[in-house]
């Protein structure tokens, strides 16, 4: 069904269970990319299960590579960042080792998880651009704006590609607390 097999919805449930009893009743391979590139072990990550995780890293025929990347240029770990996991953002880090591909489309930032964007910055160096800032204030997290202003200094008053500001994202994006602090605070 829309080009995915069993073995990527139970990868997505993130039940191991549900996971083995696919790979083992269907015969299904647990690293076969569905039709846009996503390899289970992206699709486990969007669901947060550590347990789905570790199920498909120990039990598939080849060595998976948790740095693989989808159609989109995704991997495994920037699912996980997207969706805001950080315990399983962390243990994808601690597997992967230095070889670990950054967040640099800023899904850590964009999913509004204050400890994971803390996480990234202070363990793995995650560099903050101007990007990162808009993507906060499209994340509608007013306390992870204010950290990025406070503590990391990033400029409330910078522009996109477009020559939109920060003020312009939040009031596209409806986030009113963000607006308010950006228009009154900073």
């Amino acid at each position: 069904y829309e080009g995915r097999s069993a073995v990527h919805y139970a990868a997505l449930s993130g039940s191991p269970t549900l996971l083995s009893y696919t790979v083992s009743e269907y015969r299904l391979n647990a690293s076969q990319p569905d039709y846009k590139g996503v390899v289970p072990l992206a699709l486990a990550c969007v669901s947060g299960s550590i347990n789905a995780v570790e199920y498909i890293m120990n039990t598939t025929d080849t060595d998976i590579d948790v740095d693989i990347t989808c159609n989109e240029g995704k991997t495994p770990l920037h699912y996980s960042c997207r969706h805001g996991n950080l315990e399983l953002s962390q243990y994808l880090c601690e597997v992967q080792g230095s070889g670990i591909t950054l967040d640099g489309a800023g899904y850590s930032i964009a999913s509004g998880n204050i400890k994971l964007n803390q996480y990234f910055i202070e363990n793995h160096h995650l560099l903050l651009t101007p990007v990162s800032f808009l993507n906060a204030v499209n994340s509608s997290k007013l306390p992870l704006v204010k950290l990025l202003i406070d503590e990391y200094k990033l400029d409330p008053h910078v522009k996109g590609k477009d020559g939109e500001g920060a003020v312009h994202f939040a009031a596209q994006t409806g986030v009113i607390d963000i607006l308010e602090y950006l228009v009154n605070d900073c």
